[in-house]
């Protein structure tokens, strides 16, 4: 069983990643600095990334370059220090491990880790397909008309943690599909391990949460009556 799942998983897999690297290098995009659209939000979160490699990787004290920060005071103010308030950063501290590893601050690291997240989302996406569908062609058309879709393509190779987000949420669902079929806890709390910590990069994101654990509630209570 698990080398039939292996030989149906790793074609998927090799596809999907064929796609989003032919896409992202044809553009030349992995060394390219932000720009273009969101360009101011996506040098923050790429200097968040490079701070953690001058602070010491202090993953509590995330800092940036802006020393007179707009919130909460006033843009004219200039604070002692670079730290700054941000979403739950591990999505800039594992690229600036990286950054530290290689001994350079390419924006690289940053884009190519978005990438294989990406990846390993549309990996889950397929999976989370196969169990809904008895179709074994819609996994594959499900998958390819997200990893085409030009927003995805956009953003699947950016400095902004929505990707990485998205991925996330993907795999706590398709864990809180398993949990619904199987009933072990494991898989209950997968999921809102990954549902978590997309909500911890983005805020938006807590809405797949909020809807897993209202489903949930739902079920109990139907379970009850």
């Amino acid at each position: 069983m698990k080398s039939q799942l292996t030989k149906k998983i790793l074609p998927a897999l090799l596809i999907l990643s064929i796609v989003g690297l032919t896409i992202h290098y044809h553009r030349a995009e992995l060394n390219r600095f932000p720009s273009y659209i969101h360009a101011w939000t996506q040098a923050d979160y790429y200097s968040v990334a490079i701070g953690f490699t001058e602070n010491g990787y202090d993953f509590f004290h995330p800092q940036t370059f802006i020393l007179n920060k707009q919130f909460p005071d006033n843009f004219g103010k200039a604070y002692p220090n670079a730290i700054t308030s941000i979403d739950f950063p591990i999505n800039q501290y594992i690229p600036a491990l990286f950054m530290g590893l290689t001994g350079t601050l390419s924006p690289f690291w940053m884009r190519f880790y978005n990438l294989v997240y990406s990846l390993i989302g549309l990996l889950f996406l397929f999976l989370l397909a196969r169990r809904i569908s008895s179709n074994p062609v819609a996994p594959y058309a499900i998958v390819l008309f997200v990893s085409l879709s030009p927003v995805f393509i956009y953003y699947q190779a950016t400095f902004i943690p929505t990707i990485p987000s998205l991925a996330n949420s993907i795999i706590g669902y398709y864990f809180f599909f398993v949990h619904l079929q199987s009933k072990r806890r494991k898989d209950f709390w997968l999921a809102i391990l990954f549902f978590t910590l997309a909500a911890l990069s983005r805020t938006p994101f807590a809405i797949f949460l909020m809807a897993a654990l209202c489903h949930h509630l739902i079920l109990a209570i139907e379970k009850r009556s």
